[in-house]
């Protein structure tokens, strides 16, 4: 997701494995706040690939959830 706004569908920021590929992350979904966010979310992702527990709303997000659901809708909008 690259847009000037990027925001995700359930209004929160993720940081997330990516649901198939091994060793990637998807941080993204901060909506107009980016910039004031991203100190936080670099030390959450640090966090995060150190192997630290983390339960917050950044990381309550399951990225292949939300893509699934996102698929699904994109599906039966044309369907």
């Amino acid at each position: 997701m690259v847009c000037l706004r990027p925001k995700s569908t359930v209004n929160s920021p993720f940081i997330s494995p990516h649901p198939s590929l091994r060793g990637v992350w998807l941080v993204g979904g901060h909506n107009r706040n980016g910039i004031l966010l991203g100190p936080i979310t670099g030390k959450r992702v640090t966090e995060r690939l150190l192997g630290n527990e983390v339960n917050d709303a950044f990381t309550s997000i399951k990225v292949g959830e939300h893509l699934e659901h996102h698929h699904q809708s994109e599906k039966s909008q044309y369907t």
